[in-house]
């Protein structure tokens, strides 16, 4: 959630690897599409428990821009 795909400008294939390189540290392969996927229902539980509007409202424009480039991953 911190990475904040979708907010920064950079290349897609370019965030991509970073975050590749990032979980490559741990040792495993993840399936990188799944864990955000995940992690974006939660947070949009969290925001919706918690009142979280501004949080909320980032939630779309990063679920759009996972399935625009879900493939890069």
């Amino acid at each position: 959630m911190f990475v904040s795909y979708g907010f920064v400008a950079a290349e897609a294939r370019k965030l991509a690897r970073r975050t590749q390189a990032a979980l490559e540290a741990y040792g495993a392969n993840f399936d990188v599409p799944a864990i955000l996927e995940r992690e974006y229902d939660l947070a949009e539980a969290r925001c919706r428990r918690n009142g979280w509007c501004r949080q909320l409202e980032k939630l779309p424009i990063e679920r759009a821009w996972l399935a625009a480039n879900r493939a890069v991953f």
